[in-house]
């Protein structure tokens, strides 16, 4: 486009070079501003705020994953916050479980203070004991060495980049 524009400013001689010339380079070097500039500003910031607003009771983790919190009680709560003792954390303040029959688990969170752990209900039904600890003890160790932070950051700059492709499909594609 920046060689198509310049062509037309050279072939309309030197009041186009005068007139069109500084207006065409103007335009185009205020795009790569916005490129190498605006573009990461809005990814950082925008990722920040879909980070943060991912985890925890209200987020949108809970609402599009359908998880269930599990009150402090729990065996499953309990048995993740003493994993997380072993691991040289205080504890993780939300344990939950969502309906998938797959078998996986996630550890959401921006930092260790708000750090959700989820796991599957395929998981819950189809594995031993054992091996739910183990999966457990898995999440919390993303927890205890910040990978979950890093990959909830990650994954809120990705929803920042695509926020304006609304519907499902299109994000789909859209992070593809």
């Amino acid at each position: 486009a920046f060689g198509a524009a310049m062509g037309v400013v050279a072939l309309s001689g030197p009041l186009g070079w005068l007139t069109l010339g500084p207006i065409v380079v103007a335009g185009f070097a205020s795009a790569i501003v916005w490129v190498i500039v605006g573009v990461p500003l809005i990814a950082l910031i925008g990722g920040q705020y879909f980070a943060r607003t991912s985890s925890g009771a209200g987020g949108s983790a809970v609402r599009d994953l359908g998880i269930v919190l599990l009150p402090d009680d729990s065996p499953l709560h309990q048995r993740t916050n003493e994993l997380a003792r072993k691991a040289g954390l205080t504890g993780i303040k939300w344990v939950g479980w969502y309906p998938s029959d797959d078998i996986n688990a996630k550890a959401i969170g921006t930092d260790i203070d708000n750090a959700m752990i989820c796991i599957t209900k395929g998981a819950l039904d189809q594995l031993t004991t054992r091996d739910v600890d183990a999966i457990l003890a898995h999440e919390v160790a993303h927890v205890a060495s910040k990978d979950m932070q890093r990959m909830t950051q990650a994954r809120g700059v990705q929803e920042a980049l695509t926020w304006f492709l609304g519907f499902r499909k299109l994000k789909k594609f859209g992070r593809w």
